[in-house]
């Protein structure tokens, strides 16, 4: 009976979007971006994106900008060695985004810390324990801008960004992990057969 509720246990696990079979290695994980600002009139948080991000033998990305009257997709996927970029709009046209296209090499589809963080205490977010890293003036690119000179801390698993707090003049933008699940290899090729689909 016990083996019957734990396994009950961690297939409900997995249906909600937890970590089971996820690695520090092979796994993918959704971030919600938003931004807050502070006003004279209060507080105010605006959604800013949301971001699936694969990592493993290969890479994906699918980075979906929100915004009032449209919204794009970055789609973003690795094959041996060469990276795969393109752009997608709410209206369902893609189009490719070449090496030499303005500000494409300045961000990064993958997400990576600058080196020099400073170890700021202990973090817990979708059940996992963390370790928060604190950066001061560093520079961190996003799939759609790099951010220069900026705090941030941010709260790591296993060498796994749970969340990320980015400290600017005029706002403070959050990116917040919504789940961890294992590798998934059909997005990895439906997102490759997309961004191959437009590449040049």
């Amino acid at each position: 009976m016990a083996l019957v509720v734990a396994a009950l246990a961690a297939l409900l696990l997995l249906l909600l979007g937890g970590v089971g079979g996820a690695d520090s290695h092979s796994y993918e994980v959704e971030y919600a971006v938003a931004a807050i600002y502070e006003t004279a009139t209060g507080r105010r948080v605006v959604d800013v994106a949301r971001w699936v991000l694969g990592v493993g033998e290969e890479n994906y990305t699918a980075f979906q900008r929100l915004a009032a009257m449209s919204a794009s997709t970055l789609y973003v996927a690795t094959e041996r060695g060469r990276v795969y970029m393109a752009m997608c709009v709410s209206d369902g046209g893609c189009s490719p985004l070449p090496r030499d296209f303005p500000y494409v090499g300045e961000f990064s589809p993958f997400l990576r810390l600058p080196p020099g963080g400073a170890e700021a205490g202990s973090c817990e977010h979708l059940g996992l324990r963390g370790v928060v890293y604190r950066y001061k003036g560093a520079a961190v690119s996003l799939p759609d801008r790099r951010l220069m000179y900026t705090d941030l801390d941010v709260c790591v698993w296993r060498g796994v960004v749970l969340w990320m707090q980015i400290q600017r003049p005029y706002e403070v933008l959050w990116i917040n992990a919504t789940y961890l699940r294992p590798y998934d290899k059909s997005r990895y090729w439906q997102i490759l057969n997309t961004v191959k689909r437009y590449s040049q």
